[in-house]
C-alpha cells in the first residue's frame, strides 16, 4: 500500500508544512517529509498516523491508500536484471 500524501496535498494547494500545522502537533516535521521523500511506500505507520492524516486532509482511507502492483517491492526499489548479477558458484 502507498500513502497518496503528495498527490493529496497537491491538490489542496498544500505544503508538508502546512499538513504538521493543522495536525496540531499529531505529525511531525520529520514524519511529512519522511512520507513525501519515500513517495508515501512506508513499511509501517501507526494507526494514529493514519487516522490524523484522514481528520486533517478530509479524506477517506480509500482516497489516501493506493494499492501497489505486485511487481514492485513495497520500498520501490527496483531488482537488478540478470545480466547484471553474480555468476553462480555452483560446479566450482
Amino acid at each position: 500500500m502507498r500513502l497518496r500524501l503528495r498527490e493529496l496535498l497537491d491538490e489542496r494547494g498544500m505544503s508538508a508544512y502546512a499538513l504538521v500545522k493543522l495536525s496540531d502537533g499529531r505529525v511531525d516535521m520529520t514524519t511529512a517529509y519522511r512520507i513525501l521523500q519515500q513517495d508515501g511506500r512506508l513499511r509501517f505507520f501507526s494507526a494514529a498516523l493514519l487516522d490524523t492524516l484522514l481528520a486533517v486532509l478530509g479524506v477517506t482511507i480509500a482516497e489516501l491508500l493506493e494499492p501497489e502492483s505486485t511487481s514492485r517491492k513495497s520500498t520501490g526499489r527496483r531488482r537488478s536484471s540478470a545480466k547484471h548479477q553474480r555468476p553462480s558458484r555452483k560446479g566450482r
